[in-house]
């Protein structure tokens, strides 16, 4: 969702939709940024299956040290 000034928080309709959306290498990379106690949504899911299904690289992050992990491993 999106936050307008005057209007407030607005929800998305892109339910389910990674945090983070990206390529390198030929490879398409979904991320979602995560609280380390927070779990998927239903939407969320479904998402990271269909992003498994055509062989996309689906992660989940808590905190700076996962995302530099993730980072350091596509890289290679």
């Amino acid at each position: 969702g999106n936050y307008r000034h005057g209007i407030g928080f607005i929800k998305s309709s892109n339910k389910g939709i990674a945090d983070l959306m990206g390529g390198y290498n030929g490879k398409v990379y979904y991320i979602e940024m995560k609280q380390k106690k927070e779990k998927m949504l239903p939407t969320q899911v479904k998402f990271k299956e269909w992003v498994n299904s055509f062989g996309g690289e689906y992660h989940i992050v808590t905190g700076f040290d996962d995302m530099l992990n993730l980072i350091n491993k596509i890289k290679i």
